[in-house]
């Protein structure tokens, strides 16, 4: 009986070393893709140069809007923008789940939105703007929950964007994909020019490709961009990542980290 008491004991012990163990190692993975993040945070929040290219981005969207308006239309010119990173900076949430070590979930992501802090990019206010006042209809497409929508039109409005209404606003419904949403604005709108930090802000379908196909998607449509397609940077999250995993975010986080090593080309 004593030997089998031992034996239980010991297997017990064992069990809970293991298992503490394989918790270390899960942590462990997790802070280090947590803080894989931390120079990308840095340079959202503290770099001039972002900064420029936010402004490179809008002021080349400003002169296209000139030229664009100089053309005869049946139906009102309209734009589109995405919200995240395009209008509104969301690096203290990023931030965020540096400081805590959470990941990133869609109900942390909407506890931030409720907060509505998020402050505008630069050049995104005097664009839509004045966008706006040369007779181009401003309308935003986010992937952002609808359960947030008066907190986003509240942000949007804050900042002191153009047409912060529900009329104005698209959230996710049923799929990430935007196309329908933009067909919605088609119907009444000439929609000529998409403003975005993800090429799934842009028609041309990425969704589920490799990084390299998504390059060569980049480079058909080359003579487009900085003119009907304006992007703007972003590197602490995207779609350049759920590449990397081949779209599959399920991934452990020690997979996450191979992953992101393997995407790693060096001379040596």
């Amino acid at each position: 009986m004593k030997k089998k008491i031992i034996s239980f004991i010991l297997t017990g012990a064992i069990s809970l070393g293991i298992g503490a163990a394989g918790g270390a190692v899960w942590q462990e993975n997790h802070r280090q893709l947590n803080e894989g993040n931390v120079l990308a945070v840095n340079w959202q929040q503290t770099s001039g140069e972002i900064n420029a290219l936010r402004l490179q981005a809008f002021n080349s969207a400003k002169k296209s809007i000139d030229e664009i308006v100089k053309k005869p239309t049946q139906k009102p010119y309209a734009v589109v923008l995405d919200i995240d990173e395009t209008v509104l900076d969301n690096s203290m949430h990023a931030g965020y789940l540096i400081n805590t070590g959470e990941k990133f979930t869609n109900e942390n992501f909407n506890e931030w939105c409720k907060e509505i802090k998020a402050n505008a990019i630069a050049g995104a206010v005097d664009f839509t703007n004045y966008a706006k006042k040369k007779g181009v209809d401003v309308f935003y497409v986010s992937n952002r929950d609808p359960k947030v929508l008066d907190e986003t039109l509240k942000n949007l409005k804050k900042v002191g964007l153009a047409n912060p209404d529900a009329g104005h606003v698209l959230l996710k419904q049923d799929t990430d994909n935007k196309e329908i949403r933009w067909d919605k604005i088609r119907t009444n709108h000439n929609l000529v020019m998409y403003c975005g930090d993800n090429l799934g802000d842009f028609p041309e379908y990425t969704a589920r490709k490799t990084p390299n196909v998504r390059k060569e998607v980049v480079n058909k449509v080359k003579n487009k961009f900085g003119e009907y397609y304006i992007i703007l940077p972003n590197a602490v999250y995207g779609d350049f990542e759920a590449s990397l995993y081949n779209w599959n975010f399920q991934k452990s986080d020690k997979k996450k980290l191979q992953d992101r090593l393997n995407s790693i080309k060096s001379f040596k």
